[in-house]
């Protein structure tokens, strides 16, 4: 059994978004947020992409998508994604992968604890001509805030 891979290096700076691999589009979203790569945003990223959170927001255009990335990177400089599978059927991914940062910053009006967390999601990308241009994002997110210490331990 391979190890599980991590996104760093593994498009070559978006290569694969611009020679068609769907896949490798959707990978590339994660090395933007590791990165903060916020120019990429413009080459991976469809001007109008529509982004559903995990929380149930929605995020709409280049500027909300950046000043989401913006804002968790603020709050968890560290944050970092292992992926773990990537399937794709037409013009849909699914990646399947573990988040983990510590949260250092005010997220939302939520004062920062100092702790880690780590946990897995799965988010579903929707990619036509080589741009992601609608996200699913789905992650364990009452474990996230219990590790964090900003939820009550069930």
């Amino acid at each position: 059994m391979k190890p599980p891979a991590t996104t760093s290096g593994s498009v070559g700076k978006y290569r694969a978004a611009v020679g068609g691999d769907i896949r490798g589009t959707a990978r590339a979203v994660y090395d933007i947020v590791m990165q903060a790569d916020f120019p990429a945003i413009e080459r991976i990223v469809a001007r109008d992409i529509l982004f559903h959170t995990s929380t149930g927001d929605e995020v709409r255009g280049h500027a909300e998508f950046r000043d989401y990335i913006e804002t968790l990177k603020t709050a968890f400089p560290d944050i970092t994604f292992v992926i773990e599978d990537v399937l794709a059927d037409g013009d849909k991914v699914a990646v399947r992968y573990q988040v983990k940062g510590t949260f250092v910053e005010t997220l939302w009006g939520v004062l920062p604890t100092g702790s880690e967390f780590a946990v897995r999601g799965i988010d579903i990308f929707r990619v036509v001509d080589g741009r992601v241009v609608e996200i699913w994002a789905s992650d364990d997110t009452l474990s996230r805030m219990q590790q964090l210490g900003v939820a009550p331990q069930l």
